[in-house]
């Protein structure tokens, strides 16, 4: 498999996982939730800590 192909494998990967996401109501409405309870702790003076390991680490920086 060439680069090309690989490249274009891994975002159709990542098309497919959003279109199941964007399709899935009850995941969305999850996601709101958390949103909405982050938002409400930033509102508050609250503190939201967002922690992980490896890949997981990267996560919780984009969440910061």
């Amino acid at each position: 498999m060439d680069l090309i192909e690989r490249i274009t494998d891994s975002i159709s990967e990542h098309r497919e996982m959003i279109d199941n996401i964007l399709s899935d109501s009850e995941f969305v409405k999850e996601i709101e939730h958390s949103a909405l309870i982050i938002a409400e702790s930033f509102c508050s003076g609250g503190t939201v800590f967002a922690f992980g390991n490896g890949g997981s680490a990267a996560d919780a920086q984009h969440i910061v």
